[in-house]
C-alpha cells in the first residue's frame, strides 16, 4: 500500500482531532462553569473548591491514565481487521473502571486530613476536604465514560462523546444556577454536587451509545465471553505506565497549588483561575493527541509503521499552530477572561496579569502532551512516565518553590515554573520519538 501523503495525514488527523478535542475541551468547560458561578458567588468559596478539586484531578487524571490503553488497543484491533477484539477492549476495561472508582471515593473520604497534612489552615481543610469527598463521588461516572468514549474513538467513531459532553454542559449549567446561588446557595459543595450529578449521567448516555450503535454485533459489544484478567496484561501495563505518567504531572501541579495556598487566598485563587484556563486549552491538545494515537494505532495494525511514525509528527504540527493561536487570544482578551471568571477587582487584576505566562506555556505544555500520546500510540509507556518524572517533580517543583516564595512572585512565579518544565518535558519527549520511529 502506498504511503499516504501529508495532505492526506492532515485531513485525516484533522477529522478525527475536531471532535475528540472538542469533546476532551467540553469535560473541561465542565470545571470552568463550576469554577466561574463559584467565584461570581463568592471569592472565598473559589479558594474551597480550589484547594478541594486539586487532589481530586490528581486523582482523577492518574485513574484515566491507567484506562488510556482502550484507546491504543481498540485502534490496533480496528486496524487489523480483528473487529471482535475491539469490544472484548471495553468489555474487560469496564469493571475495572468501576473498580478504581470505588477505590478513588474511599480516598476521598480522607480530603480533609489530607489538607491538613499539607499545612492548611482549619477553614480551607474542612471546606477543601467537603469538596474533596463530595467531588470523589462522581469518579466512577467520569470513569465509565472514558472508557466508552476511548473504545468509540478507537472504531473511529468520536461523535458520540462529543454529543454527551455538549449535553453535559447545558446540564451543568442548569445544576449550578440552582444549586450554586440559585435555588441553595450551597457555594462550593453546590457546583461540586452538580458535577457528580453531570458526570453520572454522561455515563448513563455514553454507554447507551456504545449498546445501541448499529455495529455492536459486529465489534463483539454484546459478546458473553469474559476476556481472561491474563489476555490483556500489556494493556494494563500500558496503562500502570500511563496511569503513573499522569499521577506524576498532576501531583506537581497539585503541589504547586498548595504552594499558592501558602503565599495567600488571592494568589490561590488567581492561580486557580489561570490554571483553569490553561488545562481547557490543554484538553484540546489532548484530544489532538488522542487523534494522533489512534491513527498510530490503526496504521500500525494494518502493518504500516512508516505512516504511522508520520501521522504522529502531523499531530504535533497541527497542534503547535492551535495551542499558538489560543495563546495569542489569551493575551489579547486578557482582562474579558479575567472578568468572565470574576467580578472581584482584585482577582481580576491578578488573572489578567497572568495571561502572557500562561500563553507561553500553551504550546510546550500541549506539544508534551501530543508527543506523550504518540509515544504510547508505539506502546511506549516508560519513555513518558520517565520525563514526567524528571519534568514536573525534578524540574517544577523546586522552580516553583524558588519563583513563587523564595523570590516571592507568587502565582506568576509558579507558571514560570510550568513553563521551564514543560520546555524540558517536549525536549526529551521529541527526542525519545525521534530515536524510536527514525528506522521505520
Amino acid at each position: 500500500m502506498p504511503m499516504m501523503t501529508l495532505s492526506q495525514h492532515l485531513a485525516e488527523t484533522t477529522r478525527l482531532a475536531i471532535p475528540t478535542a472538542l469533546s476532551r475541551t467540553g469535560i473541561m468547560l465542565l470545571t470552568l462553569t463550576t469554577i466561574v458561578m463559584i467565584g461570581r458567588y463568592d471569592a472565598q468559596e473559589l479558594a474551597y473548591f480550589a484547594i478541594g478539586s486539586s487532589p481530586f484531578a490528581a486523582l482523577l487524571v492518574t485513574m484515566i491514565g491507567l484506562l488510556l490503553g482502550t484507546a491504543v488497543y481498540t485502534s490496533l484491533a480496528y486496524g487489523a481487521q480483528r473487529f471482535q477484539e475491539c469490544g472484548a477492549v471495553w468489555r474487560r476495561t469496564l469493571p475495572f473502571a468501576l473498580g478504581l472508582g470505588a477505590v478513588g471515593i474511599g480516598i476521598g473520604a480522607f480530603g480533609e486530613s489530607f489538607l491538613r497534612l499539607t499545612g492548611q489552615g482549619e477553614d480551607l481543610a474542612v471546606e477543601g476536604g467537603r469538596v474533596m469527598l463530595l467531588a470523589c463521588l462522581g469518579l466512577p461516572g467520569q470513569l465509565v465514560y472514558t472508557v466508552s468514549v476511548l473504545y468509540l474513538e478507537g472504531v473511529k467513531r468520536p461523535q458520540p462523546g462529543l454529543m454527551v459532553i455538549v449535553a453535559a454542559n447545558v446540564l451543568q449549567i442548569v445544576l449550578c444556577l440552582a444549586l450554586v446561588d440559585g435555588i441553595v446557595t450551597w457555594g462550593a459543595v453546590g457546583g461540586v454536587i452538580a458535577m457528580g450529578i453531570t458526570r453520572t449521567a454522561m455515563a448513563v448516555a455514553i454507554v447507551g451509545f456504545v449498546v445501541l450503535d448499529r455495529r455492536a454485533q459486529t465489534f463483539g459489544v454484546f459478546s458473553t465471553l469474559f476476556p481472561a484478567w491474563s489476555s490483556w496484561r500489556p494493556q494494563r501495563r500500558l496503562g500502570y505506565a500511563n496511569g503513573l505518567s499522569n499521577g506524576l504531572e498532576t501531583m506537581g501541579f497539585t503541589v504547586l497549588m498548595i504552594m499558592a495556598g501558602h503565599v495567600s487566598a488571592l494568589q490561590l485563587g488567581g492561580f486557580s483561575v489561570a490554571l483553569n484556563l490553561l488545562a481547557t486549552v490543554f484538553m484540546a491538545a489532548v484530544g489532538i493527541g488522542g487523534a494522533g494515537a489512534v491513527r498510530i494505532g490503526s496504521l500500525r495494525g494494518a502493518q504500516q509503521p512508516a505512516s504511522a511514525r508520520r501521522a504522529g509528527w502531523v499531530a504535533l504540527g497541527l497542534n503547535t499552530v492551535v495551542m499558538t493561536i489560543a495563546g495569542v487570544a489569551a493575551v489579547v482578551l486578557a482582562l474579558p477572561i479575567a472578568s468572565f471568571y470574576t467580578t472581584d477587582p482584585a482577582l481580576i487584576t491578578v488573572v489578567a496579569g497572568l495571561m502572557l505566562v500562561v500563553a507561553l506555556v500553551m504550546p510546550v505544555d500541549g506539544g508534551q502532551v501530543v508527543l506523550a500520546s504518540m509515544l504510547r500510540g508505539f506502546n511506549d509507556g516508560i519513555g513518558p512516565t520517565i520525563c514526567h518524572f524528571i519534568s514536573y517533580i525534578v524540574v517544577m517543583l523546586p522552580a516553583g518553590w524558588v519563583l513563587a516564595i523564595k523570590l516571592e512572585r507568587g502565582a506568576q512565579g509558579l507558571f514560570e515554573a510550568v513553563l521551564i518544565a514543560s520546555i524540558v518535558s517536549m525536549a526529551i519527549l521529541a527526542a525519545r520519538y525521534w530515536s524510536i520511529t527514525r528506522r521505520l
